[in-house]
């Protein structure tokens, strides 16, 4: 999957949002409602989800979902399989720079955040204070070196590409 998603051609884009997904604000039609309601009038609370991730090759139907979605889905239920993929994430955004920059502009899940990738690094280290709390270490030694290894291809990312980023948004401001 890995030689797929970096590969550089005019189709980067669109592989991309097939497999990360694109950020879609919220929907539902309520029982006995006429009209469907979006985004902020679902949220009660700050950390309510606000955003899903759809992907353009899985129908409406389909029990697949795109890699954001799946992620925030075993965040806190899966945590190893959220791990392991948030490894394998956090590998590609440090390497190339398309697939940071998909990631880092697409919209977060919940108003707690700016971006996608904000809660990355509190999930990471709450992650990691768990790991180092249990008593069983030796039974969660592959996801605790996995959730160090995130962490550093967190960190890589962050000090190759986000002041980029961030500059780029400021310059686009100042034109508009």
């Amino acid at each position: 999957m890995k030689p797929f998603l970096k590969l550089n051609d005019s189709l980067k884009a669109q592989r991309l949002e097939w497999v990360f997904g694109v950020s879609q604000l919220v929907q539902r039609k309520q029982y006995q409602q006429e009209r469907y309601k979006y985004g902020l009038e679902f949220v009660d609370r700050l950390n309510d989800e606000c955003y899903t991730y759809v992907g353009p090759l899985t129908s409406a139907t389909s029990t697949e979902e795109p890699l954001l979605a799946q992620l925030l889905k075993a965040k806190g239920k899966m945590d190893t399989f959220a791990i392991n993929c948030l490894t394998e994430l956090l590998s590609l955004m440090a390497k190339d720079e398309d697939i940071a920059r998909f990631i880092y502009t697409s919209a977060p899940p919940t108003y707690q955040s700016a971006r996608y990738t904000d809660w990355i690094r509190p999930y990471l280290i709450y992650q990691r204070q768990e790991a180092e709390r249990t008593s069983s270490y030796t039974y969660f030694k592959g996801k605790y070196e996995n959730i160090l290894k995130s962490i550093k291809y967190l960190d890589t990312f962050e000090d190759q590409f986000v002041a980029k980023f961030h500059e780029e948004e400021l310059a686009a401001l100042e034109k508009a």
